[in-house]
């Protein structure tokens, strides 16, 4: 008690006491909450990171440096702990849209990706996608636009009552069926240019595509590359038949995905040494993430 009244005698007396208190009192609490704020940012970072990719990669150094696939994922699923894997291709490009735009063109394998990521979660249904655009028909307004194709989309992601896509949907949107579908209800104008071999390889793009009016549902696409062989320019079009959206802003507004065997023919990437397809590597689901030994270490 002492020591409280010497203490309160002291204050009473001098007024700078006070305010001293009150910035220091003021100091610890901004400094808590930017540490609060930030925390909560780096943790849902990482969380967003994660879902995109698998719980251990491995790739080569060099572009399309692995072949072999069957055998190597074969040795690859035999290490103690590995659950599944899944193959991938990556490669830059420049797609047109109006004019030429940087892009990044992900090959997987569908059926296979979403057993070890969590891409499913991101992926929207042709109805969910259906509904965003129909939502944002009249809006004029570029940045109306923009803004309503966000915040729908944000909330259909976001959802917790939403179920991820699985496997058996994702493999449909891919489909010869679907894409046709999507063909003929947005370009029936160009059905007879591509009547004969069908409707172009399907791609997935990210959700800022549309928002910033560069593509649409339905559009054919026209890819440039080069043939890490032969550094010839390589062209393809693909069709636009889906969308998904990360939170990842690098990913949502310039990354395609596309099925695995049909970047692989459009890369050139057969091997006639092994005669297999090249790729750039797996992606690696572990029954438990944290254990001893470490998969890594057997990997």
């Amino acid at each position: 008690m002492y020591r409280i009244f010497i203490a309160f005698r002291y204050l009473k007396k001098r007024t700078t006491a006070y305010l001293s208190v009150i910035a220091v009192m003021f100091g610890v609490g901004t400094l808590l909450t930017v540490l609060s704020i930030m925390g909560g940012y780096i943790t849902r970072l990482q969380e967003m990171i994660r879902e995109q990719e698998a719980d251990l990669v491995v790739r080569s150094y060099e572009p399309r440096g692995l072949a072999a696939r069957d055998e190597f994922e074969e040795a690859i699923s035999n290490v103690e702990g590995v659950r599944s894997t899944a193959p991938f291709l990556r490669s830059f490009g420049m797609y047109r849209s109006g004019r030429f735009n940087p892009c990044f063109m992900r090959g997987m394998d569908p059926a296979r990706e979403l057993e070890v990521t969590k891409l499913g979660r991101f992926i929207f249904r042709p109805e969910e996608l259906d509904g965003i655009l129909e939502s944002t028909e009249d809006l004029d307004s570029a940045e109306a636009f923009q803004r309503a194709i966000e915040d729908r989309s944000r909330a259909v992601v976001a959802s917790p009552e939403r179920i991820p896509l699985s496997s058996d949907e994702a493999v449909r949107m891919f489909s010869i069926d679907w894409r046709e579908k999507i063909f003929d209800r947005e370009n029936p104008e160009f059905r007879g240019e591509f009547l004969d071999r069908g409707a172009p390889g399907g791609i997935l793009v990210g959700i800022h595509f549309f928002a910033n009016r560069n593509l649409q549902l339905g559009e054919i696409v026209k890819v440039l590359t080069i043939n890490p062989k032969t550094n010839e320019p390589v062209d393809g079009q693909f069709l636009v038949v889906g969308a998904f959206k990360t939170g990842d802003y690098d990913m949502d507004s310039r990354s395609f995905l596309v099925h695995f065997d049909r970047l692989s023919s459009y890369l050139q990437v057969f091997d006639e040494k092994v005669n297999d397809d090249r790729f750039d590597g797996l992606r690696v689901s572990l029954c438990l993430l944290y254990t001893s030994p470490s998969p890594r270490d057997g990997l």
